[in-house]
């Protein structure tokens, strides 16, 4: 039983940075000046088109949540890492996630 709440508290953490994440690239700093700071100044000397530079950064605020704008590897990477192994390690004792509960439902039904 100790496992599944390992499991449980490592998906709840991890969950809430990504939900933080988002909402600074979303919400505070905004998805055109997103693409504007991060990748088109960043890559508009390259071979890349300007239309998949703006793409591109214009939807990595939706998907890819990243905590603050500057990225410290170990306050960034390292935790969800040490989080994701956690999950993944533990798999087999996730009961409280919502697939394992959509399973319960499946077989009660």
């Amino acid at each position: 039983m100790p496992r599944c709440w390992a499991v449980f508290v490592a998906r709840v953490i991890l969950g809430l940075i990504f939900l933080m994440a988002g909402i600074w690239k979303v919400f505070e700093l905004g998805a055109v000046e997103h693409a504007r700071n991060l990748f088109v100044v960043a890559y508009e000397g390259t071979f890349l088109p300007a239309w998949s530079l703006w793409a591109t950064g214009v939807l990595v605020p939706f998907g890819h949540l990243l905590a603050e704008p500057l990225y410290a590897f170990n306050t960034h990477a390292i935790p969800r890492t040490l989080l994701l192994v956690v999950v993944l390690v533990l798999f087999e004792e996730d009961r409280w996630s919502v697939d394992a509960w959509l399973q319960r439902k499946r077989e009660s039904a």
